[in-house]
């Protein structure tokens, strides 16, 4: 139902852990208390990016558990290294730093595959109950809204307390760690791992040159250089590649609406759902349905919009080489036999998304991509939130601050092939995320049915129209989440 299910899990497959068995158990009830408090005399010796001053370490061993729905490798079932393992050096720093976790707090650290759907009936009832099924939860932005919002998250200022792990402040910390903030609250509840690129974010604007040469246009790369990448500009590109006269029309336009709708917005600095009001009746918002609108119906310069052919049916029809703009995710490229990796037929490259009106009278864009992924939580009732933090800090800081191990993207670069330019663009798209919220709400209208701008694409509805019928529904879900 959710595009952002689908790209996470794909992104889980991607990313450096290697996601293979489960790790047993789904229970974050240690033995008894008394004898799980930390020791007041044992020194937990050096903690990789930690302060080793504090005595941290339990008496009797304790058993930390992580929720997630998917497999995950290197924790303390790992006992070898996987025959997969891409990077031995970087697999036995991984092994060699688990087990100086467990000796140095007396822990044992434990990935648990809840899947999606008991990851939902965890969050429902085990935190509701005040007894969390695991420690930490790291999960979907979607799952993380109802915690934060009903009080049963710890803030991270609770347990991000010594000036080593204070991913708050401590930009050595923030290395490992990004905190984020919801909804404008005083306080941040979740964060995230924090890489250099995010694949996740990477729904870049990609164009087919040989399209844009053949009808005269300019590269968008030069206008964007050039700070001239504006919706008008892109507007003009796509009216000039835009032939249906001929026996192999193209298009200006085509892509999936979630992603579509989300990349505009971030564009023109407009939002939904950024915090306690609705803004989907904010004039740059309704810039973005009037841009949208203009683009499938008064100037046409977009493919007819289909609901029919799952959801990434855009993406195997941009590789029929009849687009000039289409939503270029580098990954799944690959799949269609487009990627600048692979014997290519078409020059294709990658742009930011152009500038709307509003952001170009504000000088520039807020945010360059929302988020999008998973996030840690740490909810309430667990047990020395403090040290849980501190394991899970120093379990994913295995490259104990050296960045450049953690962040090889090689393999993500070589997906755009000679368009450097591209690669370049992909990493700045990182750099600032915001998170509106419309997206995870799971909205749907008194029939049942979804947030989805689909009725404006294919003229069914008028911007005006859709901005009435579900600016009180916003409102309502918003309100919903936050009380």
């Amino acid at each position: 139902m959710k595009f952002s299910k689908i790209f996470a899990l794909a992104l889980a497959a991607l990313m450096l852990l290697t996601l293979l068995a489960a790790c047993g158990g789904n229970s974050a009830t240690t033995d008894d208390n008394s004898s799980n408090e930390p020791g007041g005399n044992t020194d937990p010796g050096d903690s990789s990016g930690g302060d080793s001053s504090s005595s941290l370490r339990y008496n009797n061993t304790r058993d930390i558990y992580i929720g997630q729905w998917w497999d995950s490798e290197y924790d303390s079932n790992t006992l070898e290294m996987p025959e997969d393992e891409a990077d031995p050096m970087v697999g036995q720093m991984r092994l060699d730093n688990m087990r100086a976790i467990e000796e140095r707090y007396n822990v044992t650290f434990n990935y648990v595959n809840m899947t999606f759907d008991g990851a939902r009936e965890s969050l429902n009832t085990s935190l509701k109950a005040g007894t969390p099924d695991v420690d930490i939860y790291t999960l979907d932005t979607q799952f993380m809204i109802m915690p934060i919002t009903s009080g049963y998250a710890i803030p991270i200022s609770d347990y991000a307390t010594d000036p080593a792990y204070d991913i708050l402040n401590n930009d050595e910390a923030k290395n490992v760690f990004t905190p984020i903030n919801i909804g404008g609250m005083d306080k941040d509840y979740i964060f995230s791992v924090t890489p250099t690129i995010n694949p996740n974010a990477m729904y870049m604007l990609g164009f087919n040159y040989d399209i844009l040469q053949a009808k005269g246009q300019p590269n968008p790369q030069d206008l964007y250089d050039a700070g001239e990448w504006t919706w008008q500009a892109w507007m003009d590109i796509m009216k000039a590649c835009t032939d249906t006269t001929t026996g192999t029309p193209t298009y200006g336009w085509s892509g999936g609406h979630v992603r579509f709708l989300e990349n505009l917005l971030i564009s023109n600095n407009a939002h939904i759902a950024l915090g306690e009001t609705e803004e989907i009746t904010s004039a740059p918002t309704r810039e973005v349905f009037d841009f949208i609108d203009d683009m499938y119906n008064i100037s046409q310069v977009a493919k007819a919009w289909s609901d029919e052919g799952g959801i990434f049916w855009e993406n195997g029809d941009w590789s029929n080489n009849d687009l000039a703009f289409f939503i270029f995710i580098p990954w799944l490229a690959q799949n269609y036999g487009v990627s600048q990796s692979e014997d290519c037929p078409y020059d294709i490259r990658s742009v930011p998304w152009p500038t709307g009106p509003t952001a170009e009278a504000q000088g520039g864009v807020s945010a360059t991509v929302n988020l999008n992924g998973n996030v840690m939580m740490i909810p309430v009732g667990t047990p020395d939130p403090e040290i849980v933090f501190r394991v899970y800090y120093d379990f994913t800081n295995w490259f104990a601050g050296d960045t450049s191990l953690r962040d090889d993207w090689t393999w993500m670069e070589d997906l755009f092939g000679p368009d450097t330019r591209g690669w370049e663009y992909a990493k700045k798209m990182c750099e600032k995320a915001q998170y509106d919220m419309w997206n995870d709400l799971a909205m749907t209208d008194e029939n049942g049915n979804g947030f989805y701008i689909g009725g404006i694409m294919n003229g069914s509805e008028t911007p005006t129209q859709f901005t009435e019928k579900w600016k009180n529904i916003v409102q309502d879900y918003i309100n919903n989440a936050f009380n």
